[in-house]
Order: C-alpha cells, then sequence, then structure tokens
C-alpha cells in the first residue's frame, strides 16, 4: 500500500478531532437531536399514534352526554397532591357533591403597564431549556442571580453538557426549586385568567405561563413564557419568550387560546417580605384549592359548549382538577373522554398540530388510572408515550410503568422501570423513594 504524505499524516487526526469538538458544542448537538428525532419520527409517525383505555367504563356517547352533569368535586377535598408522596392502594372513589359558586373580583388596572429591568435568557443552543431559562430570567429579576446551566443541573438532573435531552421541566419542579434552592417564593396555580396577569404585572410581578407552541420541523410542544407587560389598546401582553425571542408580542386570544391545553397553569416567583402584598393580587387564588376548584369550574364550562382539539384540552383539564382535588374516579372518566374524543378527532387535525407529547408534560392520567386501580391502563399509556419517542426517556413515565408493572406482579420489571427513571434523573425523589421500599433500604 502506498504511503500516505506526512501532511496527511497530521491533518487526518486533526479534522476527526476538530469534528468531535464541533460536535460537543451545544448548538450542533440541538441539530443533531433535531434532524435525528426528525428521521425517526419520519419512520415511525408518533403523531398518529393514539391512545385508547382498555378499561373505560362507559362508550364515548354516554361519557359525553352525562359525564358533565355527574362531575362535580368531592365535598371536603384533600390538599394539593404530593408528587413525591408514595402511592398506596386505592380507596373507595368519594361520592361527588356540588360546589359552592366560584366568583372572583378583578382588581382595577391601569390601560397598560410594564415591569422595567426584566433581562433576558435564551433556551437556545440547550435542548428542551425553556423551564430553566424562564426561572433563572425571573430568580434573576427578584435579585437572585443566576444562569440557566446553573438552575438546569439541579431540576433536569444533571450538567446541561451531560444530559442534553430531558424533555420537560414540570411546574412542581420548578417550584422546589425556588422552594429549596433559593430565599424567594413562589406560588403555582391554575385556572388563572387574562385579568389576573393583568393585575400581577400591574403590581410588579412577572408572570410564569405554562402553554402550548408550535415549533418548525417539531411540531407541537409545550412552552413557558414570561409575561411583564400588557397593552389594552393593542390587546397584547409583552413577554419574554426564550425560543423565539427577547420584548414579544401575543395577542389576549393567542395567549388564553396557547394556555388552555395546561388548564391555565402560572407561577410567580417573589421576595418573601412581599408575600402579603401578592396574596392580597392573588385575592382568591391565594387558596390553592380555590384556585383548583375554579380551574375545574372553567374546565368543565369549556367542556359542554367546545368541540374538536379545544373539547379534547377542556375534557383533559376537567381531570386535572380532579387529580389535584385527589378525586381520582371522576378524573379517570374525564381523562377518557379526552382520549377517546382525541381518537375520533385525529385525522381532522394538521400533523403539526397534534399533541401526541400532551404525557411529556401533564401526568395526571397516571394518577387517574393507577389510584382507581386500572393498572394496566397506567402500563399501556406510559409504554405507549415511550414508545411514541425517538429515545425513550421521561423519568415519569418509567416511574408509573414501573408502579403499574409492580402491581401486575412483575416485580423485576417494575425495579428495572424505578432504576431507569433516577438513572434518567438522578435528582428524581420519587423514583428513589419506590426503589427503597422494594428493595428494603
Amino acid at each position: 500500500m502506498p504511503k500516505l504524505p506526512r501532511f496527511a499524516l497530521i491533518a487526518v487526526p486533526l479534522v476527526c478531532l476538530a469534528a468531535v469538538l464541533v460536535g460537543s458544542l451545544p448548538p450542533i448537538q440541538t441539530r443533531l437531536q433535531i434532524w435525528t428525532a426528525e428521521i425517526g419520527y419520519a419512520l415511525n409517525p408518533p403523531d398518529e399514534i393514539v391512545f385508547i383505555p382498555q378499561e373505560q367504563r362507559n362508550q364515548i356517547e354516554i361519557l359525553v352526554s352525562g359525564t358533565l352533569e355527574a362531575l362535580q368535586p368531592t365535598e371536603t377535598p384533600s390538599p394539593t397532591p404530593d408528587y413525591t408522596a408514595t402511592p398506596t392502594q386505592p380507596g373507595p372513589t368519594p361520592t361527588p357533591t356540588h360546589p359552592p359558586t366560584l366568583t372572583q373580583t378583578p382588581t382595577p388596572v391601569p390601560e397598560s403597564a410594564l415591569i422595567s429591568g426584566m433581562g433576558y435568557q435564551t433556551q437556545r443552543g440547550l435542548w428542551n431549556y425553556c423551564g430553566p431559562a424562564n426561572l433563572a430570567m425571573n430568580l434573576t429579576f427578584w435579585g437572585w442571580e443566576t444562569t440557566r446551566e446553573q438552575v438546569g443541573t439541579i431540576l433536569r438532573g444533571g450538567d446541561p453538557k451531560a444530559r442534553v435531552d430531558d424533555k420537560n421541566v414540570m411546574p412542581y419542579e420548578m417550584a422546589n426549586y425556588v422552594s429549596f434552592q433559593t430565599g424567594l417564593g413562589v406560588v403555582t396555580r391554575m385556572g388563572g385568567n387574562l385579568d389576573l396577569i393583568k393585575s400581577l404585572v400591574a403590581a410588579g410581578y412577572p408572570v410564569i405561563v405554562e402553554r402550548e407552541d408550535t415549533l418548525q420541523d417539531i411540531g407541537w410542544v409545550g412552552h413557558y413564557l414570561t409575561i411583564y407587560g400588557y397593552d389594552d389598546a393593542a390587546g397584547e401582553f409583552i413577554s419574554n419568550d426564550t425560543y423565539h425571542g427577547e420584548g414579544k408580542r401575543y395577542t389576549y386570544e393567542f395567549i388564553l387560546d396557547s394556555w388552555r391545553p395546561f388548564n391555565y397553569t402560572f407561577l410567580v416567583v417573589y421576595p418573601r417580605e412581599r408575600e402579603a402584598d401578592l396574596m392580597r393580587i392573588l385575592g382568591p387564588f391565594a387558596d390553592n384549592e380555590w384556585s383548583i376548584r375554579h380551574a375545574l369550574e372553567i374546565a368543565q364550562q369549556e367542556a359542554a359548549v367546545m368541540s374538536g382539539l379545544a373539547a379534547y384540552y377542556a375534557w383533559f383539564n376537567v381531570g386535572t382538577s380532579y387529580v389535584n382535588l385527589f378525586d381520582y374516579g371522576p378524573a379517570s372518566v374525564a381523562y377518557d373522554t379526552a382520549f377517546s374524543l382525541y381518537g375520533q378527532i385525529l385525522d381532522d387535525i394538521p400533523s403539526n398540530l397534534r399533541p401526541w407529547r400532551m404525557m411529556w408534560y401533564q401526568t395526571g392520567p397516571y394518577f387517574a388510572y393507577y389510584y382507581t386501580g386500572r393498572y394496566q391502563d397506567v402500563f399501556n399509556l406510559a409504554d405507549t408515550t415511550l414508545n411514541a419517542m425517538n429515545t425513550p426517556i421521561l423519568e415519569e413515565s418509567f416511574y408509573w410503568r414501573g408502579l403499574a408493572r409492580e402491581a401486575l406482579g412483575d416485580y423485576g420489571g417494575a425495579l428495572a422501570d424505578l432504576q431507569t427513571s433516577v438513572n434518567l434523573n438522578p435528582n428524581f425523589g420519587p423514583g428513589w423513594s419506590e426503589i427503597e421500599r422494594m428493595t428494603g433500604g
């Protein structure tokens, strides 16, 4: 064989080394992950997958016609569920009763407001970093200087260069970070509305909302947005969008519609010495239980009058609200209705608007089905969610599939799934708790 020129002996290793170094850069990694996902999804389109519960108690026609009247919260609700709590065997489903009428009096606000000093942090260059970027932006605004990478290392369970493909950060994880890692306070509520956002902004509190987004080459995703201004004359909110840019303006209607898929959930970070002022602005939303019931009332009203994808979101929100009231029986029926409706309307939804990633961001159906003894549905839903991913890496889905496997008698598979959940996110407390329970230490 002919000998390579001396320059080639030097150049080839250098080119290979450069390729490895360039490929390790976060922007390049992100682009490569998108391309890999696109190829995988093209070969096996996840947006065409529909989960249909096997243990439904009624057909969709019965559900749609009768559930609104039947689904009402319990008379004495439990507190908001703690995600880290150890699941127990489900008890009897409480008998629903009608709640008191919910009212809210909006705080008078000026026609426009803009919070000054709101810095900007982008999520660009890192994979699925809207949660850490938005939270870091809000913490820094209140004087707790930090970066998206510092926040993400805790929220996502590892250095951003090591764990580059975490799919989502839940609102409760963001709230826990504020409570245990900073000296600031935080409230997380559902059932929010435009008037409340304006009241908070006018009083100087930026608001993080959880909403849907549609990204080119990616499709439907969940996304966080920080709102720090509004303008009634233009009918727009002013926001820092960690993906789309600083000072982005979105119409009131757009925010409301894109907020619906997440039950109008919002977070507010605040200095603890201003807690009394914030509670005054929140009004009835200061009571978390009130906000859950309020969200339930909104979802029920929307489910009764909306159709298509909006109806799917509304029924999903009914289920989520009931889960947060620990009323799992009606929650499971609401989720059954949502999933069944989704299967019926799938062909009418453009592929890029199909919310097939819903279970990446919301785990309420797992709670509802597990606590009503529907373990096979928990397993099937988790399995469907993981199999639709280009890389199955959702710790929450592995966690719930593990619990379902244990309940179905597969202890080895259960322990393997739980171990995977903590391997994916070493900070995932629920997984560690269940492993410790199953292994006795």
